[in-house]
């Protein structure tokens, strides 16, 4: 478990063994916090992430773009990032989850849909609209 340093924050963990028992593998976690899967394959690394009833966000560090940018499409979150950190979201893109991550969505155009209820009113300027008899 993370140690409190100072009067900032929590000393970052990095954990390692942890089996698909454990809460810590397939819950969210909100905090400096990482798990460290050894994997052989694409397949052993999608399996697991995907295997969890959250996909806030993901992240894939890789040597080779074409591969980090297919496994992000096998990715069920609502965002990847590749050879990139997971802060450097834009205020234009949609930010939210996938599952039982995340409600709706931040940003962009997406966010300001997702607080508004788009309605139509008509006004005649003068008088009254006549219908046909």
């Amino acid at each position: 478990m993370g140690t409190r340093e100072g009067q900032v924050g929590i000393r970052p963990v990095v954990l390692t063994g942890v089996t698909k028992e454990m809460r810590i593998s397939y819950d969210e976690i909100f905090g400096p916090a990482t798990v460290i899967h050894v994997v052989d394959s694409v397949d052993e690394a999608v399996t697991p992430a995907n295997d969890t009833p959250y996909g806030l966000t993901a992240g894939v560090i890789t040597e080779n773009l074409a591969t980090g940018l297919e496994v992000a499409r096998r990715l069920r979150t609502g965002v990847v990032h590749v050879n990139d950190q997971s802060i450097a979201d834009e205020p234009q893109a949609p930010f939210g989850g996938v599952k039982s991550s995340g409600y709706g969505r931040f940003g962009g155009q997406a966010g300001a849909e997702a607080f508004t209820d788009t309605r139509w009113i008509t006004a005649q300027t003068s008088g009254h609209a006549h219908y046909p008899i």
